[in-house]
């Protein structure tokens, strides 16, 4: 099946890239993490690498050198973020109490809500500190100053993500308990799109 990969958006300001110089010609294999080109921005030349999901053989060039192309905004099209922060297996029985787990700011909160992002999932018992006397600073932040227009905003904490579940771009069925509550269990299940 061909894949089309589309001009990333690689800065704030970026409307269009140039394509400075291509790596890869077609007929080449491209596996994940290789150089496919470089692209001139509005600030700078930057190079272009191979995402997981997009190895095989390139089969087309469609924006040839010296040519522009609309930079792709992402997150346009993300409405889920999954944040993986332990990088090797973890016990399902690990005790959380007094660690001092790794969280998110309140400004990434305010980030995630304001490019779109509608479900959040974590490995940690929650985006706050576990002390942080009752602010919940993430929490608050992702919802915004008016939390009753973003109940279909999600959170789901300490999720367990296996080690060979890859970066990439996935499809999150959510599975949330049909609980008329401020907290309820849900079962993120993962299917990779390919």
């Amino acid at each position: 099946m061909a894949i089309v990969i589309n001009m990333p958006r690689l800065s704030d300001t970026m409307t269009d890239g140039v394509v400075a110089k291509w790596h890869k010609q077609i007929g080449d294999s491209v596996n994940e993490g290789d150089l496919l080109a470089e692209i001139e921005t509005d600030k700078a030349t930057m190079e272009f690498e191979a995402f997981p999901g997009q190895e095989g053989k390139l089969l087309y060039i469609g924006t040839h050198e010296g040519e522009a192309a609309p930079g792709e905004d992402w997150l346009d099209e993300v409405k889920s973020v999954i944040f993986r922060t332990e990088q090797h297996a973890v016990s399902l029985t690990r005790e959380y109490s007094n660690t001092n787990w790794p969280f998110l700011a309140p400004e990434i909160g305010s980030f995630l809500r304001s490019s779109g992002i509608d479900h959040l999932v974590i490995d940690q018992p929650s985006v706050d500190q576990e002390e942080d006397g009752g602010a919940l600073a993430c929490h608050r932040s992702f919802w915004g100053p008016t939390p009753l227009e973003s109940l279909h905003r999600t959170i789901t904490e300490l999720a367990h993500i296996p080690t060979d579940v890859c970066d990439g771009a996935y499809l999150l069925n959510l599975q949330v308990a049909p609980l008329d509550n401020d907290a309820a269990p849900s079962r993120p299940i993962l299917y990779r799109l390919i």
